[in-house]
């Protein structure tokens, strides 16, 4: 998963696209491919498919901040000021609860992928 991030920052999209998609046909459950494929969809003008994908991860991993987050600015993005506003509230409940778990590291400080 990590390799379509990599292909996606160095301009490879199609690449990406294949990695992100065989990363979620290998774990289903693996929220952070989801949350990565949606950031890409988003950033391609393909808001439906961004929008799917950030369900999907929060489905699966609700606790995630960042999820939310970026779900946030896809609202905006989509002209969805309540929606938008719904997620950040959400996001900073999960982080003033200190509740999700992996996002805790001095590595992990940005909320926005």
């Amino acid at each position: 998963m990590n390799r379509g991030v990599l292909s996606y920052k160095t301009g490879k999209h199609q690449e990406a696209l294949r990695d992100y998609n065989e990363a979620i046909r290998l774990n289903p459950n693996y929220s952070d491919a989801f949350m990565d494929r949606g950031v890409f969809y988003s950033d391609m003008g393909k808001y439906q498919e961004a929008l799917s994908d950030y369900n999907n991860a929060i489905n699966i991993f609700p606790s995630n901040p960042l999820s939310y987050t970026n779900r946030a600015i896809l609202h905006l993005r989509m002209q969805s000021k309540a929606l938008a506003v719904a997620d950040l509230i959400k996001a900073k409940q999960l982080v003033d609860q200190n509740i999700y778990g992996p996002y805790t590291s001095a590595d992990n400080k940005s909320f926005i992928r």
